[in-house]
């Protein structure tokens, strides 16, 4: 950790130069740095055991996922291949309003789900089209983080260790943090 409060007081120092100087990009990406050592302080000292997180299934909603067909699938291009043939397969549902609807509702924060959508908010034909072109049904359980004082990185790293399958979602109307948690077929090779 003593190198992370060197590098935070070195930064510091550099603020207050670029105080002086008054370039407000300067001050931004100083600012930037100083946040990002605090987080990495903050993340080697929290034990997220010492705190454990409080949290409530709230709802249980069915949902369709597009499925991962990669193992490794933050190499090369996949993901951008994956995202035109999803939007494709939205449009040729006529689900791609719905889904950028929902989404534009919801600030995804972290997961490892690329395309899904609840099926409440579907037609039947719409649902139907995309089970024939390779979406999956999940059901998904919206869990609700009972914690006021909670950091997002804390949220984060808690859904990677209990969650196979999920989403971290911001409430953009409420600043409220949920996870989508997917109970399906592995849809990850």
């Amino acid at each position: 950790m003593q190198p992370a409060i060197y590098e935070l007081k070195k930064q510091i120092l550099e603020l207050e130069r670029v105080g002086y100087i008054k370039h407000p990009e300067d001050i931004r990406k100083v600012l930037t740095r100083i946040r990002s050592i605090c987080d990495e302080i903050e993340e080697g000292t929290v034990d997220i055991q010492d705190h454990p997180i409080q949290y409530k299934v709230i709802n249980r909603l069915p949902f369709l996922l597009k499925p991962i067909l990669k193992k490794d699938y933050f190499k090369g291009d996949y993901l951008e291949k994956f995202a035109v043939e999803r939007t494709m397969q939205l449009k040729e549902a006529d689900a791609l309003i719905t889904h950028n609807n929902f989404w534009k509702e919801h600030e995804d924060v972290k997961g490892n789900v690329f395309g899904s959508l609840p099926v409440e908010m579907m037609t039947a034909n719409s649902v139907s089209k995309l089970l024939q072109m390779g979406w999956h049904e999940a059901n998904v359980n919206v869990i609700d983080f009972k914690m006021k004082e909670i950091k997002e990185k804390a949220i984060s790293r808690f859904c990677e260790k209990n969650f196979e399958q999920f989403i971290l979602v911001k409430e953009k109307a409420t600043g409220t943090y949920l996870a989508l948690q997917y109970e399906a077929k592995k849809t990850h090779l």
